[in-house]
This record gives C-alpha cells, structure tokens and sequence, in this order.
C-alpha cells in the first residue's frame, strides 16, 4: 500500500505550519501502521517504507518553503538521482516517529538533503538524498529555482558526505 493518503494529509497539514523562508530543518511526524511492515509477524516496518516517509517528508518542506505551488504553476517536477540510507535501529509497529529534514547543500543541477527518523530522541535511520526539479526544458539549476520562489539563500560549504555521494554517482 503506497502513502497517497497520508501524503495527502502531510500536504494538507503543511498548509497550517509556519512558511519558511530558509533551508531550517524541519520534522514532519508519522506513525508505523501494520501497513509499513514487510511481513506483519515482524511487526517491523519494512526498509523500502523509509524511502516513501522522506518523499513525503521532502514534500512538506518544499510545501513550507513556497514551491509547491511554483511546481504547480510552472509544471515542475522533482527527480532524484540518487539516495543512500544507512539503518541503525528498527522501527516497531504503532510507534511514532519523526523524519527531520534539511537541504544541506546545491550544486549546477541537484541540492542534496539529509533525512533523518527519530525516535524518542533516538536516531533510527539517516539518509542522503540527491535530487533536482525539472521542467518542459529540462533541470531548472537549483539558482534559477531559489529565485523564482523568492529565497535568497547563500548555498552553504561543501559537506564531506555530499563530497563522496558526488564521487560514488555518475549519474552527473
């Protein structure tokens, strides 16, 4: 079962949170339903899920942030070229967590975001993700996009890890 619904209910929610005007990380909450989990008798949510709760997750800032609506109005779309994950702990049925995001770095093409899931304090899973918007005419460079919102953000040092990933991907 995919997370349309409650991808539908974060969009909605993050209509009611605070705008953002920078890349702050922020932390979209979720709960484990029988429906995560690969084999029920496991009652631990399956590996694949985590990927489905940082799209959604992605979604909600790009919502707080303004461009959402710039992807509607300009026919935009996200892609991604690549993610990592790395587990530390499962995560059990019916308990709640939390997915903390923040765009940590852009180059020419794609800005990179560090997720990670939470809970109680403890971190469960953290990931890299690598992604672009693309338009009728191609990769809108991450610039152009930042303006078109209105945010005037500096892009920030270049962290190690984003250095590896762009090392481990050739998909530049």
């Amino acid at each position: 079962m995919n997370l349309h619904f409650r991808l539908l209910l974060t969009v909605l929610a993050s209509r009611f949170k605070s705008k953002l005007s920078s890349f702050v990380e922020t932390k979209t909450t979720f709960t484990v339903l029988p429906t995560d989990c690969h084999i029920p008798f496991f009652r631990l949510m399956c590996g694949g899920r985590y990927f489905d709760f940082m799209d959604a997750a992605r979604v909600d800032q790009v919502s707080r942030l303004g461009i959402l609506g710039l992807m509607r109005r300009d026919g935009l779309s996200i892609n991604l070229g690549g993610q990592i994950l790395r587990y530390r702990k499962p995560m059990k049925v019916f308990t709640r967590f939390t997915v903390s995001t923040k765009i940590i770095y852009w180059d020419d093409k794609f800005f990179y975001v560090e997720q990670k899931f939470e809970q109680n304090g403890i971190m469960k899973t953290e990931g890299l993700v690598q992604g672009c918007f693309r338009g009728k005419p191609g990769v809108v460079p991450p610039a152009e996009l930042l303006k078109r919102a209105g945010l005037k953000i500096e892009r920030p040092a270049l962290p190690e890890i984003v250095k590896w990933f762009q090392s481990q991907n050739t998909a530049q």
